[in-house]
C-alpha cells in the first residue's frame, strides 16, 4: 500500500503546507474562474407524482471543485478532528 505522504507529484513535492493550500485556492479565485450554468434534470420522487430538480455540473467545474477540496480538506480536517 502506498500512503499519501510517500507519494510525490509530477513536480516532486509531497504535499502543500496549509498556507500554500490557501494561497492556491486564492489564486484560482483571482484568475476569475466562473462556473458554468448547471444542467437541470427532473427526476421522479419514489412513490409520488412529483419530481425533484437535479443540477449537473460540467466536467471542468467538477474538476475545479475537486482541486479546491483536495487543497483545503487536510487543513480543515486537522482543525476539527481530535488528535
Amino acid at each position: 500500500m502506498i500512503h499519501w505522504f510517500n507519494s510525490f507529484g509530477v513536480d516532486g513535492k509531497k504535499a502543500l503546507r496549509p498556507n500554500q493550500r490557501l494561497k492556491l485556492a486564492k489564486e484560482l479565485a483571482l484568475k476569475g474562474y466562473k462556473a458554468k450554468a448547471l444542467r437541470r434534470v427532473w427526476i421522479p420522487k419514489p412513490g409520488r407524482d412529483e419530481k425533484r430538480g437535479l443540477g449537473i455540473h460540467t466536467m471542468k467545474d467538477r474538476a475545479m471543485q475537486a482541486l479546491v477540496k483536495s487543497a483545503l480538506e487536510p487543513y480543515w480536517e486537522a482543525q476539527f478532528e481530535g488528535t
